[in-house]
């Protein structure tokens, strides 16, 4: 059971990070000491910075879980981020445009919080989408 507690987990965490009043209770999901490769950070205090820049460039972000599928404590998963481009973000001015971000991850969990997470996703395109 443990592993459709942990997709419930990563569902009501998703949740969160699309709420404009409860994004940081997204945070919750991890462990203090979670170890992360996605995004270029790797650990929890350098994860916040980067999404209140998401969230500060792109109000509307929304991250829609597409599909995910648990082993133990293990939980693979493919997901989507959509947006409007109304704030600076790496540089590039507000040019109103709407990207959509793919990524897939691995997600290690113990007590109910994950404790390491590996994503990729094709943020390269996202730049290409916004600059036109």
């Amino acid at each position: 059971m443990a592993s459709q507690d942990n997709v419930a987990r990563l569902r009501q965490a998703l949740d969160a990070w699309n709420s404009v009043d409860h994004r940081n209770d997204y945070y919750s999901i991890y462990a203090p000491d979670a170890v992360i490769h996605a995004h270029g950070v790797t650990s929890v205090d350098a994860l916040r910075p980067f999404y209140d820049a998401i969230w500060a460039a792109f109000p509307d972000a929304k991250v829609t879980l597409d599909e995910a599928v648990a082993e133990g404590e293990k939980l693979a998963y493919k997901a989507n981020l959509r947006g409007t481009h109304r704030g600076s973000f790496g540089g590039l001015p507000p040019t109103g445009r709407s990207f959509v971000l793919y990524e897939i991850g691995i997600l290690d969990f113990a007590n109910g919080k994950i404790i390491r997470r590996w994503a990729l996703d094709n943020a390269h395109e996202k730049q290409a989408q916004l600059q036109g």
